[in-house]
C-alpha cells in the first residue's frame, strides 16, 4: 500500500542495510556504518531504531559495538548475529533479547578437517567476492578467529551457525542448556552418524 520507504538510522550519511525481517514483520534487523567505518548492528522494532551494544571492555567504550544481525526467530523476540568482541578481541556470535540485551554465545576452535576434506574444500569453486564474507571461508584461508550465529529456533533457545580458529571452520549448535558445541559432536552424542567424507562447515537454518 505504501511502497518502499527508507528505514531511519542514527548515521544517515553512511551505508546501511536491512538483512532480514521476523515472520510477524514486527522486527527488521540489519546494520548501519558508524562514522569510523565500524558496522553497528541495528534493529527496527515497529519502525523505531534500536542500536545494539557491547558492554565489555572491547565494546562500545572503544567504538566496537556488536556487528550485523543475521537471523531472528518468528516473533522477533530473539535476534542473532556476529561481531561481538570479547576480552581477547575475538569476534563472537551473539544473541539479543529486549530484556537481556546483546550477549556473546561463545567461540570454539574446531579440530582440523581430515586431509581429504581439506583438499576437496580447497578445490571448491567460490563465488566472486565470497572471501570477503567469513561465513564462506574455504579451508586454510586465514582470518581472525570468529563465530557466526546464522539462524535461531522459534522459541529462541537453539542457535546454529559456524565457528572458526581462523583456518578451520565448522558448524555449531548452541542451546540455552549446554552452550555452544560442534554440530558433529552434537549429532554423535545422539547416535546420528556423519557419513565418512562428509564435513559440516556451517549450519544456516533451523
Amino acid at each position: 500500500e505504501d511502497g518502499m520507504s527508507r528505514l531511519p538510522v542514527n548515521q544517515p550519511t553512511t551505508a546501511s542495510r536491512a538483512n532480514g525481517i521476523s515472520a510477524n514483520s514486527a522486527v527488521i534487523f540489519g546494520w548501519n556504518d558508524q562514522l569510523d567505518g565500524y558496522r553497528r548492528g541495528v534493529l527496527w522494532i515497529d519502525g523505531k531504531v534500536v542500536e545494539l551494544h557491547n558492554t565489555g571492555i572491547n565494546g562500545d567504550i572503544i567504538g566496537a559495538p556488536p556487528g550485523e544481525p543475521l537471523g531472528a526467530n518468528a516473533s522477533g523476540s530473539v535476534v542473532v548475529g556476529q561481531g561481538y568482541l570479547d576480552d581477547s578481541f575475538q569476534s563472537q556470535a551473539w544473541r539479543w533479547t529486549l530484556a537481556g540485551g546483546t550477549e556473546p554465545i561463545g567461540i570454539i576452535f574446531p579440530p582440523p578437517a581430515p586431509p581429504q576434506i581439506q583438499r576437496a574444500i580447497s578445490r571448491m569453486p567460490v563465488q566472486p567476492g565470497a572471501f570477503a564474507d567469513a561465513r564462506y571461508k574455504p579451508y586454510g584461508f586465514f582470518s581472525p578467529p570468529a563465530s557466526y550465529a546464522l539462524s535461531v529456533s522459534a522459541d529462541g533457545n537453539t542457535i546454529v551457525g559456524n565457528t572458526s580458529d581462523g583456518f578451520t571452520t565448522a558448524a555449531f549448535i548452541w542451546t540455552a542448556a549446554d552452550g555452544m558445541v560442534l554440530l558433529s559432536d552434537y549429532a554423535a552424542a545422539r547416535g546420528i552418524p556423519v557419513p565418512e567424507g562428509f564435513y559440516m562447515t556451517s549450519a544456516h537454518a533451523i
